[in-house]
């Protein structure tokens, strides 16, 4: 049967009304989709969505896991979608917690620190990219809940220098304000500043603030930053010290890993970044790249100056490729998100996951869609959504 073909089948059938199918499934036909949509259904971050929009998200996931086409999972440090052959007839979660699932798709996830020091002295740095300043105190306040402070450099623009100083004028370790045009977004500031970062410290973090200008997107964009910040810097309510915890594992190892990212419930791959993607990467001396590969959407991540180094190679003419508005896909700043994953594997480096703060998120232009129905255009140069 091919892969076309359940697909197809799998959709018709998830389309009948709910009575049709158990009819259908007492007769023999459709018995493992249907539990799997209850096994779905009962899912615990499926919970956030009213029952319009999770109905529909179930039949998106049945249908991507029949067809071959790989999905996430809510289980931190597990990628089904990394194994190379996915033909299991439960849902990947289920296997996991009975231990029968392939090696390959399960990656280290960042234990707590507690009290305890790291095992060597761990140099740190932090980059915010501030265009937006919503939320900057809060930031700071995460910060200094941690032990292992980082040194921070802030890039914003001109006008944003008094707010940011201020902000961070009682800061106990070194800070840097550096003023920056709207142009690259939080990426290409970050590009400039590596080569000062990587000469000086074992570990750099990159952040930035989010904002949605689409009034239908403003809570999504808050929950999502708000899970990528609590996972790479920590939170507040609840005492997690994520500087702290990634400080520790980092200090532990022998071998420094490249990437310290946030689990992400989504499989997103190229999409129609590839092209641009090799181009970049031959800067770097690649000329293939993985298919599979996992990196933090959103551009948020903790690097080893050794991996980082690698991307101060990249050079651009920014003032043409990256002048706002940004297409949503396909420009190179969306090429150069998914290396900073990508490269790695196909380096053979370390990847290792951050644990959540709260359940983990769903990055999905299929969720923004189900949850967010209107859109607002972007047509300004200040009014833009961060990547």
């Amino acid at each position: 049967m091919s892969a076309s073909f359940k697909k197809k089948s799998a959709n018709i059938f998830l389309a009948l009304p709910d009575p049709i199918r158990r009819i259908l499934s007492a007769c023999g036909i459709g018995t493992k989709l249907l539990k799997l949509r209850d096994q779905l259904y009962a899912a615990e971050y499926l919970q956030v969505f009213p029952p319009a929009a999770r109905d529909l998200r179930i039949r998106y996931l049945i249908r991507d896991f029949r067809s071959g086409i790989a999905i996430g999972s809510h289980i931190p440090g597990f990628f089904p979608f990394l194994a190379k052959n996915l033909d299991w007839s439960e849902f990947p979660d289920i296997k996991y917690e009975n231990k029968d699932v392939p090696s390959e798709t399960v990656l280290e996830v960042v234990k707590p620190a507690g009290s305890a020091k790291p095992a060597r002295d761990v140099s740190l740095a932090l980059h915010i990219h501030a265009y937006y300043i919503d939320g900057l105190i809060d930031i700071k306040q995460a910060i200094l809940i941690n032990k292992s402070l980082p040194d921070i450099f802030v890039t914003a623009p001109l006008r944003h220098q008094e707010f940011v100083q201020k902000c961070f004028e009682e800061y106990p370790k070194k800070f840097t304000f550096i003023a920056c045009e709207n142009l690259g977004r939080d990426i290409v500031p970050f590009l400039n500043l590596l080569p000062e970062l990587t000469n000086r410290y074992d570990l750099i973090g990159h952040i930035h603030l989010k904002q949605s200008v689409a009034s239908s997107s403003v809570t999504f964009a808050k929950s999502w930053s708000t899970y990528l910040l609590g996972s790479l810097i920590g939170d507040c309510n609840t005492g997690t010290r994520a500087i702290d915890n990634i400080a520790y594992d980092f200090g532990g190892r022998q071998s420094p890993p490249a990437l310290y990212i946030p689990h992400m419930m989504e499989a997103l791959g190229w999409e129609a970044n590839l092209p641009l993607a090799l181009n970049v990467a031959a800067d770097m001396g690649l000329a293939d790249l993985p298919q599979q590969f996992i990196f933090s959407a959103g551009t948020m991540f903790w690097g080893s100056s050794g991996y980082l180094a690698c991307f101060q190679n990249i050079k651009r003419d920014w003032q043409k490729l990256a002048k706002e508005p940004v297409a949503r896909d396909g420009n190179v700043l969306h090429a150069i998100e998914r290396l900073f994953g990508a490269i790695a594997v196909a380096r053979g480096e370390t990847i290792i996951i951050a644990p959540p703060i709260a359940k983990p998120f769903t990055f999905s232009e299929k969720v923004m869609n189900l949850c967010f129905a209107r859109r607002t255009k972007v047509t300004r140069d200040d009014d833009r959504s961060e990547l």
